[in-house]
């Protein structure tokens, strides 16, 4: 009986280099990167990121940490920052800026003020603007966060009561000096009843050129003479907030002093 062993072919070892023109075996073939339009290689890997600085612990563990907030990273303190922890911190808010022309009407008589208001927010106008009333000077404090910038300030004096020229002359000492430099007005009312005067125009005339402020004279119980004032008042306001180009505060305030002198 004749025995056949089986003998075992060794594998063929790969040549050490392969000719021009051969092709390997698909086992023995390494797939490269892929070569898009422009050059790039779509497979190609970018060089690594230098390794980042390890990120401070803080006081509590990076378990801790809700949602939103990457490991290792501490959370800003609630209260202080916002949700995203962009937002300003704590504290006194600063004022807002208030672009609306806004006037401050000071006297004694709530009535006529009030009338005034009235009559000047009936008038046409191309912006929007605030008119406040006060008694006396100085405000109240507690609001003070709140209010609008002012751009002018017309105090009323009534011919009919010393008290008014008392009030407006105590109020004055809490007026900015810069208030001065043409946005500040005395409105003198009453002038059509003379008989009734109980305060002398000298002592009104002398006031204005102390503080180097125009001096209206007005009757507001008048209509014609209503819408007369309210028109010059809104016309000061519109040049005193800056809404005029080339007139500024100062000139129109002089101007309207030198035409009363004459």
């Amino acid at each position: 009986v004749r025995r056949c062993r089986r003998r075992r072919r060794p594998l063929p070892l790969p040549a050490p280099g392969p000719a021009v023109g051969a092709r390997l075996p698909r086992s023995l073939r390494r797939r490269g990167p892929r070569l898009r339009g422009n050059g790039r290689a779509s497979g190609a890997t970018a060089a690594p990121a230098p390794p980042r600085p390890a990120p401070p612990r803080g006081d509590r563990p990076p378990a801790a940490l809700g949602k939103g907030g990457r490991r290792g990273w501490p959370r800003p303190p609630a209260g202080r920052w916002g949700a995203r922890g962009g937002a300003a911190p704590a504290g006194p808010r600063p004022r807002p800026p208030f672009s609306l022309p806004s006037a401050q009407l000071v006297g004694s008589d709530g009535g006529l003020q009030h009338r005034l208001a009235e009559a000047i927010l009936r008038e046409k106008k191309n912006f929007k603007i605030s008119i406040h009333l006060a008694t006396s000077l100085p405000l109240p404090p507690e609001r003070d966060h709140l209010r609008p910038r002012i751009d002018l300030v017309a105090f009323m004096i009534d011919i009919k009561s010393k008290y008014s020229l008392k009030n407006v002359e105590a109020s004055l000492a809490y007026v900015d000096d810069s208030f001065f430099l043409g946005k500040v007005c005395f409105l003198v009312t009453g002038v059509g009843r003379v008989n009734c005067c109980s305060v002398e125009m000298n002592a009104i005339q002398n006031l204005g050129e102390v503080y180097c402020s125009p001096v209206l004279f007005c009757e507001l119980e008048v209509e014609g003479s209503q819408v007369a004032t309210a028109q010059r008042l809104l016309r000061m306001l519109e040049i005193c907030a800056g809404h005029v180009p080339g007139v500024s505060a100062l000139s129109f305030s002089s101007l309207m002093r030198n035409c009363a002198d004459d």
